[in-house]
């Protein structure tokens, strides 16, 4: 990860003092720096983390994040880890309404599951899931069963073909490729919308 992301909201003007990133490969972070010559002027935070690890500096992160930008990283795991990775990743955000989840990563019209067979430190990848449209909206669905969280979800599938950003060659590889799942979250329940819920069943809120 070299953070392009981060890079162009930098430079569209937001604070980077405000970001943060992280990868289980710090190597990518000096990389970063180095490509885009901005050791001296950007401030965002990188940092070496493992998802998976209960304990990491991701612990440090929780409850603090308003928006978390999650791209082309869990269709490298099968469903039921998206669900684990994206529970886990809730955990950094503000339990508060309006709080946002948004990503981006290969999709499919249908759903699609392809299974692995790994070792060594990629043994906890079973396999990979494409979503669709339908199936991202399901997968989100558990996702606010098992966080007792609350979420409107926005989601579409573009053929990048139509775009003319994918070469189709007719192999298995590039019909299952040509596809971008794009998905926007945004929390609808959480602590402050639970203070006013209250307020208005006692009266508090100052109507009449």
């Amino acid at each position: 990860m070299i953070a392009p992301d981060l890079r162009q909201l930098a430079y569209e003007g937001a604070p980077s003092n405000k970001m943060y990133g992280f990868d289980v490969e710090p190597r990518f972070f000096d990389l970063s720096f180095d490509f885009y010559n901005d050791r001296s002027s950007f401030q965002g935070k990188l940092l070496e983390a493992d998802i998976f690890k209960s304990q990491s500096p991701l612990k440090d992160l929780e409850g603090q994040m308003d928006i978390i930008w999650c791209a082309k990283f869990m269709h490298l795991f099968n469903r039921d880890t998206q669900i684990a990775v994206a529970a886990r990743l809730i955990k950094l955000l503000k339990p508060a309404p309006g709080t946002m989840f948004v990503g981006s990563q290969n999709g499919f019209p249908v759903d699609y599951e392809v299974p692995l067979s790994t070792g060594g430190q990629y043994s906890r990848v079973k396999g990979f899931w494409l979503g669709s449209k339908e199936g991202m909206e399901k997968l989100w669905k558990e996702v606010s069963d098992e966080t007792g969280t609350k979420w409107e979800v926005d989601v579409r599938l573009l053929d990048l073909r139509t775009l003319g950003m994918h070469q189709d060659d007719g192999s298995e590889d590039k019909r299952r490729t040509g596809y971008n799942l794009q998905w926007t979250c945004t929390r609808v329940d959480g602590k402050h919308a639970l203070m006013s819920k209250m307020k208005r069943a006692f009266g508090m809120d100052g109507r009449s």
